[in-house]
């Protein structure tokens, strides 16, 4: 599969976000994956990130379906895994579990766990606020 490119919108905020830890650019299509761009830049089990990886296939029941992850993170022993974020309300749901757990087992399958993380998480405060400021403040002295 090819790599999602995120372009203009007009239904979707889209965000980006420098990454000093990885060297890129990234863009997001939510606010909850931008908060955790931060938590992912200073989070120190993580030595690099991805967003919008190189997908996959999972088989939900009899239908195939192609997914991509939010991020792929990179641990400090090359350890690759997934991310996925998710509003706590839609995690919730059953729907949303059936397919999610189809599309972990595709990834366990590579060998790449897939884990995700929800926004109450992303959005505590004031860890959220602090991150944002320690990342203005390194931009802006470089």
């Amino acid at each position: 599969m090819k790599p999602r490119k995120l372009g203009k919108s007009t239904k979707k905020h889209i965000y980006g976000f420098n990454s000093i830890k990885s060297g890129k650019h990234f863009r997001v299509e939510s606010g909850n994956e931008f908060g955790a761009c931060y938590h992912l830049e200073y989070l120190s089990s993580v030595a690099a990130f991805e967003a919008q990886p190189l997908g996959y296939q999972y088989q939900e029941y009899r239908r195939k379906g192609k997914y991509t992850p939010d991020f792929k993170l990179t641990d400090q022993h090359n350890k690759d895994s997934y991310l996925e974020v998710k509003p706590a309300d839609r995690a919730s749901t059953y729907k949303f579990q059936d397919t999610f757990e189809c599309k972990q087992k595709a990834a366990e399958a590579m060998g790449v766990p897939l884990t995700l993380l929800k926004d109450s998480d992303i959005k505590r405060e004031p860890l959220l606020r602090n991150l944002r400021l320690c990342t203005n403040t390194e931009l802006t002295l470089n």
